[in-house]
């Protein structure tokens, strides 16, 4: 007798999922960073009663409260729409000016060899150590703030674009010249694309440099942002005060990352030669 006769004619449904499939990476992900928050909240309420000091480690519950009064006020919405103002033009700027430079450099050798002791000597100065020079020059003005903002990211984005010209294979460039490609063509088909991801890994990290660097521009000479709030709150030993500024500084880092590499992974992932999930 055959087999086939013998096995069942119905079939078990299968279950269809409850999310389509592209949005099931979003919702791990989503899952992890709940767990995540709870598991951090938790730990800090915990060891903030049981073993902390009330006044220095304020619990969740009293923070959470200040959050509420400060957002009532208008005084978190300002301070962060300042911030976010600051780092938004001089990263911008900073990053225009690393990319033009690091192409300059990587492009023509005789800048290269003028400007690298400079990007060599400047690189490892610090962004703190500038800023009394830049008040004395610019005074206690925004246009101080957001040239520490853009001292800070030139350096990645420029160094970055460089290596990104270097590690051009010169077989690329000897084949453009092949077939007939001149100076002006080679750049744009072969230098500039081959140095874009480069450029845009640049700019990652200069964009936590401007974090760091808005922050403590705004704790010494602003009077409005995110660094203010926590300097003031110190200052009157209201440390839940100083959390929320502290949490929303993580908070708006975080969302100004994700943002940028939603927007690579969205308008600059053939420059990777994948699929845009590079970042």
């Amino acid at each position: 007798m055959r087999d086939d006769l013998l096995r069942p004619r119905w079939r078990v449904p299968r279950q269809t999922a409850i999310l389509p499939r592209t949005w099931m990476p979003i919702a791990v992900a989503a899952q992890t960073y709940v767990v995540a928050v709870i598991v951090f909240l938790v730990a800090w309420e915990v060891s903030s009663r049981a073993y902390g000091i009330p006044l220095l480690v304020p619990p969740v519950e009293v923070t959470f409260r200040k959050l509420v009064q400060l957002v009532k006020q208008g005084l978190l919405l300002r301070d962060i729409l300042w911030t976010t103002g600051r780092v938004a033009v001089g990263f911008f700027i900073g990053s225009v000016a690393g990319a033009t430079a690091g192409l300059a450099m990587g492009y023509w050798p005789i800048i290269r060899r003028m400007l690298e002791p400079y990007v060599n000597f400047f690189r490892f100065i610090p962004a703190l150590a500038w800023i009394s020079i830049v008040l004395l020059l610019l005074g206690t003005g925004e246009v101080a703030r957001i040239s520490i903002i853009v001292y800070t990211s030139v350096s990645a984005v420029l160094i970055n674009t460089l290596a990104g010209i270097v590690s051009i294979p010169p077989a690329q460039l000897r084949a453009a010249q092949t077939f007939g490609a001149n100076q002006s063509q080679i750049f744009s088909r072969v230098i500039f694309p081959g140095t874009v991801r480069y450029i845009l890994t640049g700019m990652r990290l200069a964009l936590g440099s401007a974090f760091m660097a808005v922050i403590s521009a705004e704790m010494l000479v602003a009077d409005q942002g995110l660094g203010f709030l926590v300097i003031n709150a110190r200052l009157w030993m209201a440390m839940d005060e100083a959390l929320v500024g502290v949490i929303f500084i993580g908070l708006l880092g975080l969302l100004a990352d994700r943002l940028f590499g939603y927007l690579v992974n969205r308008y600059a992932w053939r420059f990777y030669g994948g699929t845009g999930s590079e970042m």
